[in-house]
């Protein structure tokens, strides 16, 4: 799992590479990998997992399974959101007086010294969403 700083999250653009952090460190979703054993049984395992018999691994090829748009559509950013809620996180959406787009997210209680915020402004509230959720989820790493 590649190791994200607060800045190569808040300088990444929205698009396929963020889409790709996103299902990794907050949809927690591993790559997997297809396996055709000698007796051409086909045997799928996630990224890392360590095979013992030697027989599996004829040929290997990432399973081709599209990353949703989490941050350019807002019915796939909705489901980070819904996501981090199911792990006690909750989000508060706002506007600054800019008009540029905050989302905030935190462990835990609803207390709003809770949430994690860098202070940055997004356009839009899907990538505002996915660049929260990452920051948030990458804070946390660091106090454990």
């Amino acid at each position: 799992m590649e190791h994200l700083t607060q800045q190569m999250i808040n300088q990444e653009p929205p698009g396929v590479r963020l889409d790709a952090w996103v299902q990794e460190h907050v949809m927690t979703v591993p790559p997997l990998f297809a396996y055709t054993q000698i007796g051409g049984a086909r045997v799928d395992y996630p990224e890392g997992h360590i095979v013992h018999d030697k027989q599996v691994a004829l040929s290997d090829r990432v399973l081709a399974e599209k990353v949703p748009n989490y941050s350019t559509d807002i019915a796939n950013a909705w489901k980070v959101v819904e996501t981090m809620n199911s792990r006690g996180w909750p989000f508060c959406i706002r506007l600054s007086r800019e008009g540029k787009v905050i989302a905030e997210t935190g462990a835990a209680d609803c207390d709003a010294g809770s949430f994690y915020n860098d202070g940055n402004c997004y356009e839009t509230v899907p990538e505002a969403i996915c660049k929260a959720a990452l920051l948030g989820m990458a804070e946390e790493g660091k106090s454990d």
